[in-house]
């Protein structure tokens, strides 16, 4: 799929919108913290305590009871800007890698073959369609869909997609879950490189040239995340939802790329792993226990998980973008927010009980921030 022949998938940098963002921010904590001052130019300028006086008046409560209250908000205000301030600061130092052809051995960049497996359950055929063109013009080494036997539309269009193509597989499952669809991808792929995908995600006619990347210029790299925006933007929800992964996109994968290329999730719109470090751990996966219980969603964190846990580094390529499908109404767009909250809440949790991200400094950094976050907000 090209693109820029698709008014509503064309490519955004999001620079100016994040220059305009940041400007409205500080501009609106710059107003709110002098907007007293205006009323108090004289005094300040003309008094000998005029500023102290001002300070006082302002700043220090007439009532001593009233700490309790301010001196709280106080410390949370303070955190959340200086969060702020330290994710800008660590994603300034970002950098998509772009291999240099010089650096990248030609005979490991021939090897270097991609599988897409798609899970595929009650999928809109037209996007799964587009989907399947998309992933087709980027000429991976084989496409495998693994369709619920029940999604009967679907596993037509495929069998008509596959016409003539020897490389595109189809697995018609009966088993429940994505996590045995995956599994069973998986387990029939042969490509060095998995790129496990959505059945509504679209990729830009140049993504895995760009995804590669990182996996031809260092060979500790076991996963890559791409850049994502929504398929379409009609409904405020899906407005609120762009806005969202914008700030993973421009913020929180930037820094956490920069601060030690260890990432807190590679999402499952579509993610891209060394098929040699999935392979032996199918059995955790599909059996993956937190807190007592067998998880069923949060497939995409279980495997961010497995595969750092290891030593492996992941990377976020900004240059390789990909579309999806978000929630047009309200109870899809809460209950969606409401899972994956959940989910990597959980994941987190387990990652730090473990101990193995304590060797990723700036990575526990932004997992105990999202814990407390959760506080902050309700206390905010």
């Amino acid at each position: 799929m090209d693109s820029h022949k698709v008014p509503h998938l064309q490519r955004r940098s999001g620079i100016f919108g994040n220059i305009i963002f940041d400007i409205l921010l500080m501009g609106f904590a710059i107003s709110l913290v002098t907007s007293p001052i205006w009323f108090d130019v004289n005094d300040i300028l003309y008094q000998i305590n005029g500023f102290k006086n001002y300070l006082i008046r302002n700043l220090v409560p007439s009532n001593l009871y009233n700490y309790w209250l301010i001196i709280p908000l106080g410390i949370i205000g303070t955190w959340r800007w200086s969060i702020w301030f330290i994710k800008k600061v660590v994603a300034s130092l970002y950098y998509p890698i772009l291999p240099d052809p010089n650096k990248v051995n030609s005979k490991s960049k021939a090897n270097l073959s991609v599988s897409v497996i798609i899970p595929v359950y009650n999928e809109d055929e037209k996007i799964f369609k587009r989907s399947l063109d998309s992933w087709w013009k980027n000429k991976p080494a084989e496409i495998i869909a693994i369709i619920d036997k029940s999604d009967t539309g679907c596993i037509a269009e495929f069998k008509e997609f596959q016409e003539g193509k020897d490389n595109v597989k189809l697995i018609v499952t009966s088993k429940p879950g994505k996590r045995a669809a995956l599994v069973d991808g998986i387990l029939e792929s042969k490509g060095q490189i998995l790129a496990l995908t959505d059945s509504d995600t679209m990729w830009d006619a140049n993504f895995l040239e760009n995804a590669l990347g990182p996996f031809l210029v260092d060979t500790n790299i076991g996963g890559v995340t791409p850049r994502y925006h929504p398929l379409e933007i009609k409904t405020i929800w899906q407005k609120m939802t762009d806005i969202f992964w914008d700030m993973r996109n421009y913020y929180d994968m930037p820094a956490q790329t920069a601060g030690g290329k260890a990432l807190s999730c590679l999402s499952g719109k579509t993610a891209l792993y060394r098929r040699e470090i999935l392979l032996p751990k199918m059995n955790l996966f599909l059996n993956e226990i937190i807190l007592g219980r067998k998880k069923e969603s949060g497939e995409d964190k279980c495997f961010t998980r497995l595969v750092q846990q290891e030593g492996w580094k992941t990377y976020y390529q900004s240059s390789a973008i990909i579309y999806s499908s978000a929630a047009p109404k309200f109870g899809q767009f809460i209950k969606q927010r409401i899972r994956w909250a959940r989910n990597s809440h959980n994941s987190d949790f387990e990652s730090l009980w473990n101990g193995w991200v304590w060797k990723r400094p700036y990575l526990a950094f932004s997992m105990i921030d999202r814990f407390i976050s959760v506080f902050t907000l309700l206390l905010g």
